[in-house]
C-alpha cells in the first residue's frame, strides 16, 4: 500500500503537468508585403503560406504560454509602376514563435508574441523566372513582433495575426539624382490559419 501511495505522489505532478499541455497542428495563408524605407519602390500584396506545430501550457484558467514551430514563406510583389529592385521575392523561413494567450471569453483568445525566423532559402523573380541569388541578399534572421486573436470551435480554432519585422530583412542601396541612399525593408505579414488542439491528457 505504501508503494502505491508513493507511486501516486511521484506521478501526480507529472499527470497534472500533462493535463495542462496541448499540441496543435496549424496551417494557413501568409498575406505579405514589405515596407521600403528609401526610394520610389512600392510593394503589392503577395500570397504565401505556413505550416507547423504549436504547443501550449495552461498557466491559469485564462492565461497560457506556448511555442510555435513553423515553416513560413514570406515575400512581396513590387507594384511595377516605377523602377524595381526585384519584381517578386520568396523568402522561406524556419520560424519559432513564443507567445502568450489571454482568453477574454471561452471562445476568444488574444495573442502576443515574438517571431524568430531563420532564412532557409531565398529566390527572386526576374523576367518571368525564379532565380536563387549567387550570394545571399536577405538577412539570415527575421525578428518580428506579433499580435493576434483566435476564435475557438471546441478544439478547432481560427487564428488571425499581424507580424511586423523589427529589424531589416534586406538592406539595399539606391542611386538617384540626389545621390546614393541606403534603404531597408521590413516584412509585414497578415497570417490567417486554422488549427486543432490535441490535449495530451483529457480533463
Amino acid at each position: 500500500m505504501k508503494k502505491i501511495a508513493l507511486l501516486f505522489l511521484l506521478t501526480w505532478p507529472v499527470a497534472q503537468l500533462f493535463s495542462q499541455l496541448s499540441v496543435s497542428p496549424i496551417a494557413g495563408a501568409n498575406i505579405t508585403k514589405v515596407r521600403f524605407t528609401e526610394g520610389p519602390f512600392k510593394s503589392d500584396v503577395a500570397l504565401w503560406y505556413l505550416i507547423g506545430m504549436q504547443a501550449a501550457y495552461g498557466i491559469s484558467e485564462r492565461v497560457s504560454g506556448g511555442l510555435g514551430l513553423h515553416y513560413s514563406v514570406k515575400g512581396y510583389n513590387e507594384d511595377g509602376k516605377g523602377p524595381t529592385l526585384l519584381s517578386k521575392s520568396r523568402l522561406q523561413y524556419m520560424e519559432a514563435v513564443p507567445f502568450l494567450e489571454f482568453r477574454t471569453m471561452p471562445s476568444l483568445g488574444l495573442l502576443a508574441g515574438v517571431g524568430v525566423g531563420y532564412l532557409a532559402n531565398e529566390s527572386y523573380k526576374e523576367n518571368g523566372d525564379w532565380h536563387e541569388p549567387a550570394f545571399e541578399l536577405a538577412e539570415k534572421w527575421d525578428i518580428s513582433a506579433m499580435l493576434g486573436a483566435r476564435y475557438y470551435f471546441n478544439h478547432a480554432f481560427l487564428a488571425l495575426t499581424l507580424n511586423h519585422s523589427i529589424a531589416s530583412v534586406l538592406d539595399y542601396r539606391y542611386i538617384d539624382n540626389e545621390g546614393e541612399l541606403a534603404g531597408k525593408t521590413y516584412n509585414q505579414v497578415l497570417m490567417f490559419a486554422v488549427g486543432y488542439n490535441f490535449h495530451l491528457k483529457k480533463k
